[in-house]
């Protein structure tokens, strides 16, 4: 038989590792931050962001619409993909975000 605190420990686990991002799909920087415990992406996306660009000190608003890949790995590794032009579209759980063309 299951003891409830080994239930409870699980269900714990799961939605620790629910906050990170699904390897292989593409991220908007909102979008990780919506999904972040706590700050737990935003200096990922900050080291991302200057790797990509060589900007130093990115907005936030700039780095929320940029686009980044998921590596996965313990901590939701990530890669910048590129700075959308005019923003960044959440397209909803289990879909890749993307840049929007209007």
């Amino acid at each position: 038989m299951v003891s409830f605190t080994t239930l409870a420990i699980t269900a714990l686990a799961t939605l620790a590792a629910a906050r990170n991002c699904t390897p292989g799909l593409r991220y908007c920087g909102k979008t990780l931050r919506a999904i972040a415990t706590g700050d737990n992406y935003n200096t990922q996306i900050r080291e991302a962001y200057m790797e990509l660009t060589g900007i130093s000190f990115p907005s936030q608003e700039e780095e929320n619409d940029t686009l980044f890949h998921c590596l996965g790995g313990d901590n939701g590794d990530i890669v910048g993909l590129q700075v959308c032009p005019i923003s960044c579209r959440d397209n909803g759980n289990g879909r890749s975000d993307e840049c929007s063309v209007q």
